[in-house]
C-alpha cells in the first residue's frame, strides 16, 4: 500500500469519527434541550403602598432537569403578560429553586421547581394591572416560551388600614374545605372593631383578587366561634354553592364601640385555587364614604394539591 493511499484511508476514518462524534455530540444536546414544561394554574394577587419592590413565586413542573429553562444564567428576561401581550409587565427573575420533589403527570415525571419574580418598583399613586388570563414568557437567546400562569392582579394602593382610624380589623380566618379533592378558600370569618361614637355601615366587602368576589347578601353574623375546616354549608345553615353568583346587596351596621364578627361567603369566577385574600372594604358614617384595605394575607397552605390533567396546558421543547 502507497502512502497516498495510507493517507487517504487514515483521512477517511478521520472524517467518519469526526462525523460521528459530532452527530452524537448533537443528538446529546438536543436531548439535553428537550423538555416538557407545565404549571398548577392559580390565582395571584399583590397588593402595594409603597415604592417597594414586591415578589411572585411560580411552581413550575419541568420533565429535564438538564434542561437550559432550569438555569438561570441561561433566561435572559421575564414577563407576565395576557395572551395577547396588550398587558405586559417586565419582571426580574430573581431565583430559580429545584423543590427535590417529582409528580407523574400524564405518564411522565416532572420536577418541581420554583421560580421567584421581582415586581418593578410603581412610583404611580394609584396602579392596577388585571390580567385574567396570565402566561409569562421566558425569554432566551433570540427564542422564547409562554408558560400558563392563571390570573394575575397587581395593585398599588394609598395607604393599608384605615387612614382616619375609625375601624380595625380584629379577626381574620380562612374557612377552608375540599372542593374536587383540594383545599379551597371557600370563606372568611372577619372580626371588625367600631372604634367611633357612631354606628358604623359597612356597605360592601371587596376581594382585590378579581377571580373571587364576596357574596354580600350572604354574609352572617357569627353566633360562637368558627374553625378553619368547618363546612360553609353548615355555619351558614343551607347548601352553598361557591359558582352560583348572586347580584344582591347587603348593608352591615356595627354598633358604636362594638366589635362584630362575620361569616364572608366566597364566590369563584374561575377555577383558579386562591390561598390568600387582600381586602377593600367600603364603610360609611353618617354621608361620609371611608375606605379600610387590608394587604394580601397567606390564609392557608396546601401542599398536596391533587393535578388536574385535563385543565393542564403542556409546553413541548424539542431544542430544534
Amino acid at each position: 500500500m502507497n502512502k497516498y493511499k495510507l493517507k487517504l484511508i487514515c483521512g477517511i476514518i478521520i472524517l467518519v469519527l469526526f462525523v460521528g462524534a459530532v452527530t452524537i455530540t448533537a443528538i446529546f444536546t438536543r436531548k439535553k434541550d428537550e423538555f416538557f414544561l407545565t404549571t398548577i394554574p392559580k390565582s395571584y394577587c399583590l397588593v402595594t403602598d409603597t415604592a417597594l419592590e414586591k415578589e411572585v413565586e411560580a411552581m413550575l413542573y419541568v420533565s429535564n432537569k438538564k434542561s437550559f429553562v432550569t438555569d438561570i444564567k441561561k433566561i435572559s428576561s421575564a414577563y407576565i403578560s395576557s395572551r395577547n401581550r396588550l398587558d405586559k409587565l417586565k419582571v426580574d427573575l430573581k431565583s430559580i429553586t429545584d423543590c427535590n420533589t417529582s409528580s407523574i403527570i400524564k405518564s411522565k415525571e416532572y420536577f418541581l421547581y420554583s421560580y421567584v419574580f421581582t415586581l418593578p418598583i410603581i412610583d404611580a399613586t394609584d396602579y392596577d394591572l388585571s390580567i385574567n388570563d396570565a402566561i409569562i414568557i421566558l425569554e432566551y437567546f433570540n427564542e422564547e416560551i409562554e408558560i400558563k400562569l392563571g390570573s394575575f392582579y397587581f395593585y398599588k394602593i394609598p395607604y393599608f388600614g384605615d387612614k382616619y382610624e375609625n375601624m380595625s380589623i380584629s379577626k381574620l380566618k380562612g374557612i377552608v374545605n375540599y372542593v374536587n379533592g383540594n383545599k379551597t378558600l371557600v370563606g372568611i370569618v372577619l372580626g371588625i372593631n367600631n372604634k367611633t361614637n357612631n354606628d358604623l355601615t359597612i356597605s360592601d366587602i371587596e376581594l382585590l383578587d378579581k377571580s373571587v368576589k364576596v357574596s354580600m347578601e350572604e354574609v352572617q353574623e357569627l353566633v360562637g366561634d368558627a374553625q378553619s375546616s368547618d363546612d360553609i354549608s353548615s355555619l351558614l345553615g343551607y347548601d352553598y354553592d361557591l359558582y352560583e353568583i348572586e347580584n344582591g346587596n347587603n348593608t352591615i351596621t356595627i354598633e358604636k364601640k362594638e366589635v362584630a364578627y362575620f361569616i364572608v361567603p366566597i364566590k369563584y369566577l374561575n377555577n383558579y385555587i386562591i390561598d390568600s385574600a387582600a381586602i377593600k372594604i367600603n364603610y360609611m358614617l353618617g354621608d361620609d364614604t371611608f375606605y379600610y384595605y387590608l394587604d394580601n394575607i397567606k390564609l392557608f397552605t396546601d401542599f398536596n394539591m391533587i393535578i388536574d390533567e385535563g385543565n393542564l396546558e403542556v409546553l413541548s421543547y424539542n431544542g430544534n
